[in-house]
């Protein structure tokens, strides 16, 4: 990984926004009564496109999570104490 912290989480960030953006838009595909989404919603082809386009987008976020929590664990922690120590 070859940005630092800040540019990371920023990276992060927008990652995990385009993700959220997704999930929102195929959520407003119409469900059935148990929260599915009916076979005839699945075969439309933007359904299909946007599912294919969450599943990546939430893949590279997975895989950046990942490589992130390695090379800045000592950044993270850091930020978590300093977040801790504010409220107590």
């Amino acid at each position: 990984m070859n940005m630092n912290f800040q540019e990371a989480k920023a990276s992060r960030d927008n990652l995990e926004k385009i993700c959220k953006d997704f999930s929102d838009y195929l959520n407003t595909f119409p469900r059935m009564e148990n929260g599915l989404h009916s076979d005839e919603v699945k075969a439309l082809p933007e359904f299909q496109r946007a599912k294919k386009e969450h599943a990546i987008v939430f893949q590279a976020l997975r895989k950046f999570n990942a490589e992130f929590v390695k090379v800045f664990k000592k950044e993270i922690r850091e930020e978590r104490r300093s977040k801790h120590d504010k409220i107590y």
